[in-house]
């Protein structure tokens, strides 16, 4: 599907003897196809779809790079402790 749809709620409709489909957004008919056949496991991936979400991938990380990165992956600072350390740090909560 055309990226500007990612966010959106869609709706897929078939019919189960001609085996088309038709693709909603808002009860407006956004593409009709055909269903591969029961059991192909095969997949049905457009080159302009692929196009425009390679595109979307491209802005959204030249967006992300500009900002200077994500605060997500950033490194928290961790202290390594021997098993040892928390043991005497529990019999004296203990006490």
């Amino acid at each position: 599907m055309p990226s500007r749809y990612i966010t959106k709620t869609l709706t897929l409709r078939f019919h189960p003897l001609t085996r088309n489909a038709e693709l909603l957004c808002d009860d407006v008919v956004i593409r009709s196809f055909p269903l591969l056949p029961k059991g192909s496991r095969k997949t049905d991936i457009r080159k302009q779809d692929r196009d425009d979400l390679i595109a979307l991938w491209a802005y959204q990380n030249r967006m992300q790079e500009q900002k200077g990165g994500s605060s997500k992956h950033k490194d928290v600072p961790v202290d390594i402790r021997s098993p040892s350390w928390y043991e005497n740090l529990m019999t004296e909560e203990a006490v």
